[in-house]
């Protein structure tokens, strides 16, 4: 099943396989729902679902669902990535704050580099992997 999720993410924008994918959201398996909810999220224009995934408890939905909420447009994207900004957990901030850097807001990539030299160890970790990502698409964080 996981292999057939990475197929889905690679070559498809969801658009016609929300109602599929709810199943998979509900597996207990959580590496699996949270692929699903990426994906799902990618076609998704329902704020009101995302807002309660939001509070999920497991970082990695929230995390993932943030990277496919960021792949759309719309004044409730920012919203919501504004939102996942003040996550208590740095896998799912970093990533709020990456998805606002590529749709151009230069202070969330100060806010990356700042938590790549302060913090925890996994805040860093996730920070310095954030600024990877923006070296590859050559986006600016200063």
């Amino acid at each position: 099943m996981a292999r057939v999720l990475e197929v889905i993410d690679a070559i498809s924008s969801c658009d016609r396989l929300l109602i599929p994918l709810m199943k998979f959201a509900k597996l207990k398996a959580e590496h699996l729902r949270s692929k699903a909810v990426k994906l799902m999220a990618r076609s998704s224009r329902n704020p009101g679902w995302a807002e309660t995934l939001l509070s999920d408890p497991d970082p990695r939905v929230r995390s993932n669902l943030i990277e496919g909420i960021a792949e759309q447009d719309g004044p409730h994207v920012d919203i919501l990535l504004r939102k996942a900004v003040q996550d208590p957990h740095h896998r799912v901030a970093v990533t709020a704050l990456l998805a606002l850097c590529r749709r151009g807001d230069v202070a969330s990539g100060d806010a990356i580099r700042k938590m790549s030299q302060e913090g925890e160890p996994p805040v860093r970790a996730a920070a310095e992997w954030a600024l990877r990502q923006l070296q590859e698409q050559d986006l600016p964080t200063t």
